[in-house]
């Protein structure tokens, strides 16, 4: 299918009137008004309820039954994004309205020294003053020390 939509809005209707009451009508508003923004500026923007079962059918993704279920939410999220092929992807909510999906960040814990090889020394660091220390500071070091780039 080629794509249908430079940018899409993703959320879940339940889950933005539970939260906002009669504040909900507000948001459509202003959605609606940045849609007609982004209609003047030559991109179509599409917004989707995940939990509608009239909008997820028409794309052939599943629908959110349980707002809270973050796989269902990756699911349909994914396949929004298949059927539309958009170049933005907009998440309107916070996680109590569309969860994220959590997942390790690789970058925030250091690596064991027969996981990752150090590739140069780092002139901030004195353990990497010679090679021979390089393994003694990367698993002395704290993850504060890593974090802030002992290591590079």
């Amino acid at each position: 299918m080629p794509k249908s939509a430079d940018k899409v809005i993703v959320t879940n209707q339940a889950a933005l009137r539970t939260k906002y009451g009669a504040g909900f009508q507000k948001i459509v508003a202003a959605v609606n008004a940045l849609v007609a923004a982004d209609k003047k500026r030559g991109l179509t923007t599409k917004l989707v309820y995940l939990d509608s079962a009239a909008d997820m059918k028409k794309l052939k993704a599943p629908r959110v039954a349980k707002a809270t279920d973050p796989k269902q939410n990756k699911r349909a999220v994914d396949g929004v994004f298949k059927a539309l092929e958009p170049d933005y992807l907009v998440l309107l909510g916070a996680v109590d309205v569309v969860p994220h999906q959590d997942l390790d960040n690789p970058s925030m814990t250091p690596p064991t020294p027969t996981t990752t090889p150090i590739r140069r020394r780092s002139a901030t660091c004195p353990m990497l003053a010679t090679p021979a220390t390089a393994r003694t500071c990367v698993t002395s070091h704290s993850r504060r020390a890593w974090s802030a780039g002992c290591l590079t």
